[in-house]
């Protein structure tokens, strides 16, 4: 049960890493992009319904591609994590201990700004993909949103990166849940944007208060893993997963 454990912990902070202040207001970008359509065209209803399908697999071949991304990477980890798993128990302390510190960062109680130095926002930008070629640009665009977003979204990302690299459960499927998780609030606004987007800008009034929520889950999977109690967190959650993986990864 544990690894559905992590599974659901790791869909859940990659869906409300959805609702950073710096993806917000970037939405509208990212869906001119990934359609070729115009902000104008996406608001309308009228075209909304005549161009739905290449909408909706412009938003999954978006999200394919920076699953693609972090689903290497978490891959990547693990594997490098494997390397050091007879001294994986003192790994388990350092991976909790830098998780509470990214849920400190997340509530606004600390700064780390050796993070700032992996941002590379000012460095790539996705309005530089070539455009004119279909779905190839709109995968592009994804891998470079994974390549831009893993600082925008550093609390959630780094924490579940970490998980991957201090247990022995696949860190690329991990990752993969992550992505998912990050994935269906984009797949949720491709399918009606028109009406999705003042939703979501009244969610973002509440921004702040998402961010402690998140904080404070960050913070408790930390403290699991320092104290190699994350058996624990599976009686806990047991009670919230309605049903179990069919398969082991």
């Amino acid at each position: 049960m544990l690894v559905e454990s992590i599974y659901l912990v790791s869909f859940i902070i990659g869906f409300f890493s959805f609702l950073s202040p710096c993806i917000i207001p970037m939405i509208t970008v990212y869906f001119t992009l990934i359609t070729g359509l115009s902000l104008e065209d996406l608001q309308s209803a009228t075209i909304q319904k005549k161009m739905k399908a290449h909408i909706v697999i412009s938003t999954l071949v978006f999200i394919l591609g920076f699953t693609l991304v972090f689903t290497l990477i978490g891959g990547l980890v693990s594997e490098i994590g494997h390397f050091f798993k007879d001294n994986i128990r003192y790994f388990n302390i350092v991976g909790g201990v830098f998780i509470i510190l990214l849920g400190l960062k997340m509530a606004g109680l600390i700064k780390l700004n050796f993070l700032h130095k992996l941002d590379f926002s000012n460095r790539v930008d996705v309005r530089s993909v070539p455009q004119g070629y279909k779905y190839l640009s709109t995968f592009l665009v994804g891998v470079f949103f994974a390549i831009v977003c893993s600082h925008c979204i550093a609390p959630t990302f780094y924490s579940v990166i970490m998980l991957t690299g201090t247990t022995e459960i696949n860190g690329a499927v991990v990752m993969f849940f992550f992505s998912i998780g990050l994935g269906v609030p984009y797949l949720l606004v491709g399918l009606s944007f028109n009406k999705a987007i003042p939703i979501i800008k009244r969610l973002s009034k509440y921004g702040r208060d998402i961010q402690l929520v998140m904080a404070l889950i960050l913070i408790t999977l930390g403290i699991f893993m320092m104290t190699n109690k994350l058996t624990l967190l599976t009686k806990i959650l047991d009670k919230l997963l309605p049903f179990k993986l069919p398969y082991s990864f």
